[in-house]
């Protein structure tokens, strides 16, 4: 079975749109959605989206009230460390 048909154009976005339900900032859910639609846009497996909308996701809970384009590279870091995932010597 090909991973591809796994999700239609209607069930990709209804996954998507609950996965980003409980983002603290509306202006977060939209600026997920535009980065969404540009990595499908560049042919992006939809799994692999769906992935990258919950750790998103799991971000902007992290981040409480913080809007993504205010986040800085210290913000990722610490959300990174919070989960364990910080290799320094890549930064």
């Amino acid at each position: 079975m090909s991973t591809a048909s796994v999700y239609d154009d209607d069930k990709f976005w209804q996954a998507v749109q609950r996965i980003l339900s409980d983002v603290p900032v509306e202006g977060d859910r939209e600026v997920i959605l535009r980065y969404i639609q540009e990595r499908r846009a560049n042919g992006i497996k939809p799994s692999t989206l769906v992935g990258d909308a919950s750790a998103l996701r799991g971000f902007c809970l992290h981040s409480g009230q913080k809007r993504l384009e205010e986040v800085t590279r210290q913000d990722v870091m610490m959300a990174l460390a919070a989960v364990g995932m910080v290799w320094t010597t890549f930064w």
